[in-house]
């Protein structure tokens, strides 16, 4: 299988799909199929055999022709492949595939929930199944703006769906959460405030007027600190 196809979007899917066990760094050997056409080619001319036809028929005539230990040795880029389990449960679960490519970096889900979900309901819609966690995730979320976040990717997911009256409710959830998020944060502000006795706007007058005061000298010390830290003499 292609991995190419579930590694394309971020790291952070990457290195979720990793930690899962659904990914590795394969072998030169593994890597094969999944290298430009022009390496390919390559390796072919470099036996003396035909280059041309579709590419699995080439990798084909490359592990005929060359030896695991020639191919480990070869300038072949390493890949990652997917394993035994994630072939698995990703062919299995269409619903984990489309989270990681549109929400995977986000760590909202985790792919047990995924699964589970898939495998209880498994003649659904993978839209309706990752409908269900998020709603049910941004049910037991009490942080705002994390609720917010997770409140706008289920506004897509109902897009995607096609169901136009719950996106826009979505919308209108999104626009209030924003609202009480930002009266959350000058509650805070105020809350400062009183513990030190002077405003923000005040505050920041007086840095700026600290800063206007230094001159350059600030920024000397600061470079100063970080070529101590790097070992840098003047």
């Amino acid at each position: 299988m292609d991995d190419t196809a579930y590694i394309k979007t971020n790291g952070g899917v990457v290195e979720k799909l990793t930690s899962c066990g659904y990914l590795i760094i394969g072998t030169k050997t593994q890597s094969l199929s999944c290298s430009d056409i022009s390496i390919i080619r390559k390796l072919l001319k470099d036996k003396g055999l035909k280059a041309g036809g579709k590419k699995v028929d080439l990798v084909q005539r490359i592990l005929q022709s060359y030896s695991a230990s020639e191919l480990e040795n070869a300038d072949i880029p390493k890949r990652f492949v997917l394993t035994v389990s994630g072939e698995q449960v990703i062919n299995e679960n269409s619903a984990l595939l489309y989270y990681f490519d549109a929400f995977g970096a986000t760590n909202i889900l985790e792919p047990e929930q995924i699964i589970s979900a898939q495998n209880l309901h498994h003649s659904e819609n993978k839209l309706d199944i990752l409908i269900a966690l998020f709603k049910e995730r941004a049910a037991t979320e009490n942080d705002t703006g994390k609720k917010r976040a997770i409140t706008e990717h289920l506004r897509r997911l109902y897009s995607l769906n096609h169901d136009d009256a719950l996106a826009r409710e979505a919308e209108l959830e999104v626009e209030r959460l924003d609202k009480l998020w930002e009266e959350e944060r000058e509650q805070e502000v105020r809350k400062l405030d009183s513990v030190l006795g002077i405003s923000s706007e005040e505050r920041r007058r007086l840095a700026q007027k600290a800063i206007e005061e230094m001159g350059d000298e600030w920024e000397k010390e600061l470079d100063a600190k970080n070529r101590a830290k790097a070992g840098i003499e003047y």
